[in-house]
C-alpha cells in the first residue's frame, strides 16, 4: 500500500492542510519513522465521506505534491441527534471482564467496529462505587485504541437507576473540542452485570454522536 512520506513536510503542516478541506473540524495523523500512515478526521454532515476522502487526497497531492493511499483515511463525522441516520458500522461491545487484587480493580474492555477489534483497560480502587465508573473508563480507552481520535473524551457521570421492575445505567460523556465541550448521554439495562451495562451504556452515548466510516471505499 502507498503512503504518504512525510520527509519534507510535519505533520502539523499536513494536519493545517486537511484543515483546510470544507466540513472538516480537525484531524490527527500518525507517522511510522517517516512514513504517514493514518490519517484520522473528523467532520461535520455538511458532506458525504467519500468526497471528504477525496478532496483530502487530492489537497495533499496538489499542495505539498504528495500522494496518499485513500485507505489510510479514516472520517468520523459529528452528527445531529435530530433526524440522525448511521453511517457505517457502529462500536459494538464484544466482551467485558474485571480482575481484583491489592485493593485494587482492573477493567478490561473488548469493543468492535465491523470485523476488527480493540481492547483496553483502566484501574483503580477496588470499591463498590467504582464498577460501573472503571468500566465506563475502559470503554472509552478501548474507543481511542479502536480510532486514535482527534478529540477527547471523558466520563461525566456514570450511575444507576431503578426502574419499575428494572435497573438501568446512565452514563454521560463529554465530548471535548476546540469549539467547546458537549455532553452524551446513554442508558443501558442491567441484565445481571452492572459493568456490562455501564459499558454498552457509554457506547450509547458515543454512537448517538459519532459516525464513523473506517477506510472509505471510493
Amino acid at each position: 500500500m502507498e503512503t504518504v512520506t512525510g520527509i519534507n513536510r510535519t505533520v502539523k503542516e499536513i494536519e493545517q492542510l486537511i484543515n483546510l478541506v470544507q466540513g472538516v473540524i480537525s484531524s490527527r495523523v500518525v507517522r511510522q519513522g517517516e512514513e504517514i500512515v493514518e490519517i484520522h478526521v473528523l467532520t461535520d454532515t455538511s458532506r458525504g465521506p467519500k468526497q471528504l476522502v477525496r478532496d483530502i487526497e487530492s489537497a495533499i497531492l496538489v499542495k505539498l505534491g504528495q500522494s496518499i493511499d485513500y485507505k489510510c483515511i479514516s472520517i468520523a463525522q459529528l452528527g445531529e441527534e435530530q433526524g440522525l441516520l448511521p453511517v457505517g458500522p457502529r462500536l459494538k461491545l464484544l466482551g467485558i471482564t474485571s480482575a481484583s487484587g491489592r485493593n485494587k480493580l482492573v477493567v478490561t474492555v473488548t469493543i468492535g467496529l465491523g470485523d476488527k477489534t480493540f481492547k483496553a483497560s483502566f484501574s483503580g480502587p477496588n470499591i463498590t462505587k467504582n464498577r460501573i465508573y472503571l468500566a465506563a473508563k475502559a470503554t472509552i480507552a478501548a474507543v481511542e485504541e479502536c480510532y486514535g481520535i482527534s478529540f477527547r473524551l471523558e466520563v461525566d457521570h456514570v450511575e444507576k437507576v431503578p426502574l419499575p421492575g428494572h435497573e438501568a445505567v446512565l452514563a454521560g460523556v463529554s465530548l471535548i473540542l476546540e469549539s467547546g465541550e458537549e455532553v452524551l448521554l446513554g442508558a443501558a439495562l442491567v441484565k445481571g452485570d452492572d459493568q456490562k451495562a455501564a459499558a454498552r451504556a457509554t457506547l450509547d452515548a458515543i454512537n448517538r454522536r459519532l459516525l464513523i466510516v473506517d477506510q472509505v471505499k471510493n
